[in-house]
């Protein structure tokens, strides 16, 4: 048994609220009043959704057909003596 000598029993902590208005109580907001708050405490804005997936480049004489008809055969072993495979290529 502890012997307090006299002092007042303590009291056991309150759940909830401590203290009149506790219920609506809001801290202030120091430094940050005139700018609307604490901005880490701001929600992130949310992000952009990723790009669709990108179709995989057409052969150089696949494109070179689209350019005029017959190109492909023509062409498409200069463009690819040159390292030029596909469109991506070509527009680099």
């Amino acid at each position: 048994m502890e012997n307090n000598w006299g002092a007042a029993p303590q009291q056991q902590p309150q759940q909830g609220a401590q203290w009149p208005g506790a219920a609506g109580y809001q801290p202030a907001l120091g430094p940050y009043a005139a700018y609307g708050g604490y901005p880490m405490l701001a929600a992130a804005p949310a992000l952009a959704p990723p790009p669709p997936p990108r179709a995989a480049p057409r052969a150089v004489s696949a494109w070179l057909d689209g350019v005029k008809a017959g190109y492909g055969a023509k062409y498409a072993s200069v463009f690819e003596d040159l390292g030029v495979d596909d469109e991506e290529d070509v527009q680099n």
